[in-house]
């Protein structure tokens, strides 16, 4: 038996609002057209209308509950289970329930619509990212109609391992060892199993305090208006309107979203009209060209500002390790003789570079770079992908600090010489068994003497580093005695 319901396909990669992160929304959109819900708003994408629902109600539209709240709230019937297994996803199909699951096919997690099955028991599926392949996608395109993740055969292996992991590396682990035997009574996947609501259809306006209003860009785009700068600054829900754009875009506070033009936002302002070769801020006039370009362009938005010392709002472990490096990453340095060149806050200008591009906004010199900006890219780039958080607090502090000094590859190095294993500075299953075994202390400070070792090294290899000799030892013994006075 077969079954493959013809639910619509949508990308997220071309998505106005947040392409990035909007799989949940996206997924979420695809089985409201299926079941006939009307466009929900003025977005040229239902997508978009989906994602811009969730914003203006307050809902988490990446989690199970959230995407719940608003199928409901829209009229359809969302059957949620946290245990689900194959065979509710074939039952509900067979039943005409479209599925929602969440699932680590990408590392945060990553959501998709199964809408059938084959004969063999492999489900196609909607995956609004694009294709899977073991260990990566065949993504969509972000600038033109792009459908490559539309009915899609994704093996029952593949959901499964994806749908019962808790990480990317576990799923991937998963996928690497599945038992066909086994599966079928695992239990553990955020299934959402989606129908009419019995007795009634879809209404959009079921969901209380929703609150419908015309964009003010939108208004100014359809009529090809030229406003003047004082008109704008006048406007309070203009302001405000081109602020959480100013946010999206990832160059303003989400704190400075609050409808007043003062020097904040006329500064970011200028900022932004520069990086996208516009005069607005002198000519005084703000017409097509400048609103199109600011809905245009995207990025991350900023949703909280740091605290460098202490970064209290941070989560405990990374704040702590992230106090002992910035201690001694300290400010803005150029010297001649540092082989890794301009630096502030131990960003180098390459990596600043690489960062900004793939936000894409304009490049600019590491010396401005922001506090958000620094918090961001020693999570993302650092913390996150050299597994630190799988570490006890001291190990984590060395081992973090080892890869802001070294690269992610290269303090798995140091990690893996100090178990005792082979150093090819890939994390892979016999690096994680031999830190299960030696998730401590001694394995720290085997990794501070190898650090101290490599400086010695390094300096017999190539003179010109003598300079820096004393202060990458002084870095290594204050590391040693941070994690001994914890």
């Amino acid at each position: 038996m077969a079954i493959n319901h013809n639910v619509p396909y949508f990308s997220q990669e071309d998505n106005e609002i947040e392409y990035w992160r909007t799989c949940g929304p996206t997924s979420a959109a695809m089985c409201l057209k299926y079941f006939n819900v009307p466009d929900l708003g003025s977005f040229p994408q239902y997508e978009d209308d989906v994602k811009a629902r969730f914003d203006r109600l307050g809902i988490d539209h990446g989690s199970p509950d959230g995407i719940r709240r608003l199928l409901e709230g829209l009229g359809l019937r969302d059957d949620l289970t946290m245990k689900g297994s194959l065979s509710d996803i074939t039952r509900s199909l067979d039943s005409g329930e479209i599925c929602i699951l969440h699932g680590f096919w990408t590392q945060p997690g990553h959501i998709l619509v199964i809408r059938g099955y084959n004969d063999k028991g492999d489900f196609f599926v909607n995956d609004p990212h694009g294709e899977w392949f073991y260990g990566g996608y065949s993504v969509n395109s972000q600038f033109s109609p792009d459908n490559k993740g539309e009915n899609k055969l994704y093996s029952r292996r593949l959901i499964s391992s994806g749908g019962n992991a808790g990480t990317q590396r576990e799923a991937l682990l998963f996928y690497d060892t599945w038992d066909s035997s086994k599966i079928d009574s695992t239990a553990t996947m955020w299934l959402h199993r989606i129908s009419h609501e019995q007795g009634g259809g879809p209404n959009p306006r079921d969901i209380p305090g929703e609150k419908k209003e015309p964009s003010k860009i939108g208004e100014i785009l359809k009529n090809n208006r030229v406003i003047t700068l004082n008109e704008l600054t006048a406007d309070k829900e203009l302001v405000r309107e081109i602020q959480s754009r100013l946010n999206a875009i990832g160059l303003l506070k989400l704190s400075d979203v609050n409808g007043i033009f003062g020097n904040v936002t006329r500064n970011v302002l200028t900022r932004f009209t520069d990086s996208v070769f516009l005069n607005n801020m002198n000519t005084g006039l703000f017409g097509k060209t400048f609103f199109q370009k600011l809905m245009e362009l995207r990025g991350t938005p900023i949703v909280i500002t740091f605290p460098i010392d202490p970064p209290g709002s941070l989560p405990e472990k990374f704040a702590i390790a992230l106090k002992f490096t910035l201690k001694w990453e300290g400010g803005f340095v150029d010297n001649p003789f540092d082989l890794g060149g301009r630096t502030n806050k131990g960003i180098t200008q390459r990596n600043y570079d690489s960062y900004r591009m793939d936000k894409r906004l304009p490049t600019k010199d590491v010396k401005d770079i922001e506090d958000t900006e620094v918090m961001e890219i020693y999570s993302e780039r650092y913390w996150k992908p050299s597994e630190a958080d799988s570490m006890i607090l001291p190990l984590a502090i060395v081992h973090f600090d080892t890869a802001v000094l070294f690269g992610v590859r290269g303090a798995v190095k140091f990690l893996q010489e100090a178990l005792g294993i082979t150093a090819d500075g890939i994390f892979g299953p016999q690096t994680e068994s031999g830190l299960q075994a030696n998730n401590n202390k001694e394995t720290a400070l085997k990794i501070i003497d190898g650090r101290i070792a490599y400086h010695h090294s390094r300096v017999r290899q190539n003179s010109s580093q003598e300079v820096f000799l004393d202060g990458w030892v002084n870095r290594a013994n204050n590391l040693r005695e941070f994690i001994a006075n914890l």
